[in-house]
């Protein structure tokens, strides 16, 4: 039996790209003057066409090989954690979380307790650990969003490996958001749920269901519409839910048509005519939100896959790694001083990692009375922007904001008055900014010939090492 080297095949892959000019953006924290340099996955042929521009791929690979579980944070990544009830807004109740504490895989877990512990990483892959439960009930989200923009108005794709295993899938599910960047909702929900303000004006949402398929929903200034289903196998009928095992799924458009589904499985939940919305000019920028989502979720049990294990403890553990955009433009994402400012905070003030570039908007969570910021000093407030959202606001619930920063700015003050339920409180705190056009024209100008845009497909596909798959290398037959 041939051997494959996957050594060989990354030396190839970027001697490769060295020759060719191009460059595939990439793995966290390997970050060069306006770019990443990410290493090379697998991308489907069946979603892949020449010319393939690379310099307008992302893919994030979450390398890390921590001797325990190690809190992921990343300059290229925005990433919001809510709590529904004022008593977690600090912590969350424990819940075991996949991987050992000294990241043995599966089925052993560690405890978690704080919020920065709700996304890790253990054996060259990430998880989000989320356990929306309280004593007043519950509900909390995980978003992690990255720094790109993707144009949904031709071909594109979204594709990344997940772990399949469901403890209470009634109660906690995941989800894709494609929003345009100027209407983008930092804690952005399905209308029907009990928490927060709905959805973006303009919106996709590609939901996976309790019965283990995905669903695509558009929001339309506070109208759903769900999509027809194409093919109604729930993925546990073609595959073994694992813990231990990341399954590739995949978002995108192809000559046209809509897909989302498994593509080693040939399963397709939905293979239609794309919508005339992707197709409007404002959808040419459009931000990508992963989350992560539980709700009550010791509620049910007796609709899980897993009934015992739901029973000790309902909350879910999802298993990420290649994600994967294209077509990828990078927006300015600036982190700051601190993720959390309230009432009893002593300093009230986000210092930002660099001054605001111009067109930079303040994005953050809030929740309280007559909350104001300040981009002087002092010497001036102002209310904060609410972002638009489809549902009406409700005092006790965190609210999405997206105000206009003075470029230059370096520090941002905030103050309010407590709300019927506790404290004020920001948190989530980032600047964004969109590069103008002349900035981009470097990624735009790369372009490839037929002849390099088919090398460039080969090294791509089918080069998979078959054990990235895994949370351990499996072991051979006896």
């Amino acid at each position: 039996m041939v051997q494959f080297n996957w050594g060989l095949s990354r030396f190839l892959f970027l001697l490769a790209i060295a020759i060719i000019g191009g460059q595939v953006h990439g793995v966290m924290g390997q970050q060069t003057a306006d770019r990443l340099i990410f290493l090379p996955i697998t991308l489907h042929s069946s979603n892949l066409e020449p010319p393939l521009d690379p310099a307008l791929v992302f893919l994030e690979t979450f390398d890390g090989d921590p001797e325990s579980p190690e809190t992921w944070t990343d300059e290229n990544w925005d990433i919001t954690i809510h709590q529904r009830d004022q008593d977690r807004l600090y912590e969350m109740l424990p819940m075991p979380a996949h991987h050992g504490p000294n990241c043995e895989p599966p089925p052993a877990s560690h405890v978690i307790t704080a919020h920065e512990d709700n996304l890790y990483i253990c054996k060259n892959h990430m998880m989000t650990a989320n356990y929306g439960a309280s004593k007043n009930g519950g509900y909390g989200l995980i978003y992690f969003t990255p720094n790109r923009t993707i144009d949904t108005t031709d071909d594109f794709f979204i594709q990344f490996d997940m772990s399949t295993h469901r403890v209470n899938p009634a109660r906690n599910w995941v989800d894709v958001w494609i929003t345009p960047y100027d209407q983008n909702l930092q804690l952005t929900i399905h209308e029907f749920e009990p928490d927060l303000q709905g959805a973006p004006l303009e919106a996709i949402q590609i939901r996976l269901r309790q019965e283990n398929y995905f669903t695509i929903t558009l929001h339309e200034n506070g109208q759903e519409t769900r999509l027809d289903i194409d093919d109604y196998r729930q993925y546990h009928e073609v595959l073994e839910m694992s813990k231990k095992v990341r399954t590739t799924f995949y978002i995108g458009v192809k000559n046209g048509q809509l897909k989302v589904g498994i593509p080693e499985y040939d399963l397709w939940w939905h293979d239609q005519p794309a919508p005339e919305m992707l197709k409007r000019p404002n959808w040419s920028e459009s931000v990508v939100q992963f989350g992560h989502h539980s709700y009550t979720p010791y509620k049910l049990c007796e609709f899980s896959f897993f009934p015992q294990e739901c029973a000790n403890n309902g909350g879910d553990t999802f298993h990420w790694d290649n994600m994967t955009l294209y077509p990828a433009q990078q927006f300015d994402l600036i982190h700051g001083s601190t993720t959390l400012i309230t009432t009893s905070t002593p300093e009230k003030m986000f210092v930002v990692d660099r001054a605001a570039p111009e067109s930079s908007y303040l994005r953050f969570a809030g929740i309280g009375d007559n909350l104001e910021v300040s981009f002087n000093g002092g010497a001036s407030w102002q209310a904060p922007v609410e972002q638009a959202h489809s549902k009406p606001n409700d005092n006790e619930h965190f609210r999405s904001y997206w105000t206009p920063v003075p470029a230059g700015t370096t520090a941002v003050q905030f103050r309010g008055d407590s709300w019927w339920g506790g404290e004020w409180a920001a948190r989530d705190i980032t600047l964004w900014a969109k590069p103008d056009a002349s900035s981009r024209q470097a990624d735009k100008d790369v372009q490839f010939s037929s002849a390099q845009a088919e090398l460039f497909e080969a090294l791509l596909t089918g080069q998979r090492d078959p054990n990235s798959y895994f949370c351990e290398i499996p072991k051979p037959a006896d």
